[in-house]
C-alpha cells in the first residue's frame, strides 16, 4: 500500500511537471515570440516612416508614436554594450524577427527592461527604444500557479492516504468489536434456553431480541469484511424474504414472481429492509406492506403503509445525508440510505413509503 501511494505521488508529480513543460514550450514561448515579432514590425515601419517625413513633421510623429505605443524614435547611435554575461531572449527574438522581415539591425540589446535597436535607413542611423513586456513576471506567475496546483494535488493525495489509513483502522476496530460480541451473545442465548422458570412467550421475546442483536453484529461484520474493491458478501432474495417474514409476522408480504427469489443481492439488503420496515411501523399508519416485484433493473421492493408517506422535510434531509431536525424521525431511513449506497442499491420515495431497487 505504501509503495503504491509513493508510486502514485511520483506519477502525479511527473505529469504535473510534464504539463508545465508542454505549456511553457507550446504556449508561453510562442506568445513571447509573437510579441517580439509584432514589436519588430512596429519598429521597422516606424523607422521608415520617420525617415520619409520632413524634419518639421518628425517631432509630432514621435510624440504621437510614444503616446500610443511607448516607442521612441530618434536619430543617433547606441553605445557598445557587452551582454555576453547576461543574455536577453526577448532582445534576441526581436533581432531574429527584424532579420526575417528583411531588416538587418546594427545593434539590438536590452537595458533595464527597454529594447534598444539601431537601424540604418538609407544610410541614416535611427535608434528605436520600446519597453519590453514583463515576461519575467508573466513566467513567474505561470510557474507560481503551476506550483500551487502541484502542491494542491500532492496535499489532496496526502489527505486521501490519511483517510484510507483511518478507514482501515476503523474497519479493523469494527470487525474486532463485532467479533468479540458474538461470543458472549452466543453464551447468553444458550443460558436463556436453559432457564426453566421462563415461559414460552418470555423466552420467545428474549430470543427475538438476541436475534436482532445478532443480525446487527452480522451487519457490522459484513461492512468490515468488504474487500478493497468494495465488493460485499452476497445472498439471495429468497433467503432475505424468509428472514423478513420470520422477523415481522404482522407485516403483509406479497410476491409477484417466484423467480425473483433466485436473484443475487448484497447481504446488506436484509438490514436495509428491516430498518425501513421498522421505520414504517413506528412512524407510519395502518397495515405495513412489503411487495417484491419485477422492474427495469431486475427487481424492486416497495415498503408502504396506509399513512401519507415520508414527509418532505425528512426526505430532503435524508437525501442530503443529514440528520432530520425532528427528534427520533428518519434515523433508520438515513442509515438505510448509507447502507444502500455501499451495497449499490437505490432507495426512492413512493406513495405511502419507500422503494428499493438496484442502481441502473
Amino acid at each position: 500500500m505504501k509503495s503504491f501511494s509513493r508510486w502514485l505521488w511520483w506519477l502525479v508529480l511527473t505529469l504535473q511537471l510534464l504539463v508545465l513543460l508542454l505549456a511553457l514550450v507550446f504556449v508561453a514561448v510562442p506568445l513571447a515570440k509573437r510579441s517580439a515579432a509584432d514589436l519588430a514590425g512596429l519598429m521597422a515601419i516606424s523607422a521608415k516612416t520617420w525617415q520619409e517625413l520632413s524634419p518639421d513633421r518628425r517631432p509630432a510623429f514621435m510624440e504621437s508614436l510614444q503616446q500610443d505605443t511607448g516607442l521612441v524614435v530618434e536619430r543617433g547611435v547606441l553605445p557598445l554594450v557587452d551582454e555576453s554575461w547576461k543574455p536577453h531572449w526577448y532582445a534576441d527574438w526581436v533581432e531574429q524577427a527584424l532579420i526575417a522581415q528583411g531588416e538587418y539591425p546594427n545593434q539590438v540589446h536590452m537595458q533595464q527592461g527597454i529594447v534598444e535597436v539601431l537601424l540604418l535607413v538609407e544610410d541614416e542611423p535611427i535608434v528605436l527604444r520600446a519597453p519590453s513586456p514583463r515576461l519575467g513576471w508573466i513566467f513567474g506567475l505561470f510557474f507560481a500557479v503551476s506550483a500551487v496546483a502541484m502542491l494542491g494535488t500532492l496535499l489532496a493525495l496526502w489527505w486521501q492516504q490519511r483517510w484510507q489509513r483511518q478507514m482501515l483502522r476503523q474497519q479493523v476496530m469494527l470487525s474486532g468489536l463485532a467479533h468479540d460480541l458474538r461470543t458472549p451473545l452466543t453464551r447468553l442465548q444458550l443460558q436463556l434456553a436453559l432457564l426453566p422458570q421462563l415461559d414460552a412467550s418470555e423466552q420467545k421475546l428474549f430470543s427475538e431480541q438476541i436475534q436482532t442483536m445478532s443480525e446487527q453484529i452480522e451487519t457490522a461484520l459484513t461492512l468490515a469484511q468488504a474487500d478493497e474493491k468494495g465488493k460485499l458478501p452476497q445472498t439471495t432474495l429468497g433467503v432475505c424474504w424468509q428472514s423478513w417474514q420470520r422477523a415481522f409476522p404482522s407485516v403483509w408480504f406479497e410476491l409477484t414472481s417466484e423467480s425473483l427469489l433466485q436473484q443475487s443481492v448484497p447481504n446488506l439488503l436484509n438490514r436495509i429492509v428491516q430498518n425501513v420496515i421498522v421505520n414504517a411501523q413506528v412512524h407510519g399508519q395502518g397495515q405495513v406492506r412489503v411487495v417484491l416485484q419485477v422492474s427495469k433493473t431486475g427487481w424492486q421492493l416497495k415498503i408502504t403503509d396506509e399513512g401519507a408517506g415520508i414527509p418532505d422535510n425528512v426526505w430532503k434531509a435524508v437525501k442530503s445525508h443529514q440528520r432530520p431536525m425532528a427528534k427520533g424521525v428518519g434515523l433508520g431511513l438515513l442509515s438505510s440510505l448509507w447502507l444502500a449506497d455501499m451495497a449499490g442499491l437505490r432507495i426512492e420515495r413512493c406513495l405511502g413509503g419507500a422503494g428499493i431497487r438496484p442502481k441502473s
